[in-house]
């Protein structure tokens, strides 16, 4: 088992039909640094352009009402692409059709209850070189030991 930081991008990157839709690949945010993605990132551009890719955002933990031994960690999976959003709108719904209501077995925690909160509208990333984007947001649970 791993941690479920490591456990959620497995579960991504395991799913066949979104890796083919994401040639630049699915990257945890802790494990690109700083700086997240570059140009230098490996696989992440043909050319000048940038392939379909995602990034996992972990945000902070918070009690889980009305259970006073559960907690949820929110996390954000934030889709790319060079321009328009035709792959990466495929590539959030297939990954909302995987992830919600998600069961996910992990070190810390025990299992994990995944459920999908929200989408982003398509936003513009200015550190991508003004590269489309969206974004879904999910709550993952579990019971404090």
């Amino acid at each position: 088992m791993a941690i479920i930081h490591t456990a959620v991008w497995q579960t991504l990157e395991a799913h066949s039909p979104l890796t083919t839709l994401l040639t630049g690949g699915i990257f945890d945010a802790a494990d690109l640094g700083r700086q997240g993605l570059q140009p230098d990132t490996p696989h992440l551009y043909r050319g000048h352009l940038l392939k379909p890719c995602a990034v996992i955002h972990w945000r902070g933990a918070a009690e889980f009402r009305p259970h006073y031994a559960a907690e949820k960690r929110t996390f954000e999976i934030h889709f790319y692409q060079d321009s328009g959003t035709t792959t990466i709108g495929e590539a959030l719904r297939l990954t909302k059709k995987l992830m919600h209501r998600a069961q996910i077995e992990a070190d810390n925690g025990g299992l994990w209850w995944v459920n999908w909160v929200s989408d982003s509208s398509e936003f513009t990333a200015a550190e991508l070189g003004g590269a489309s984007a969206k974004f879904s947001r999910y709550e993952a649970i579990y019971l404090r030991e």
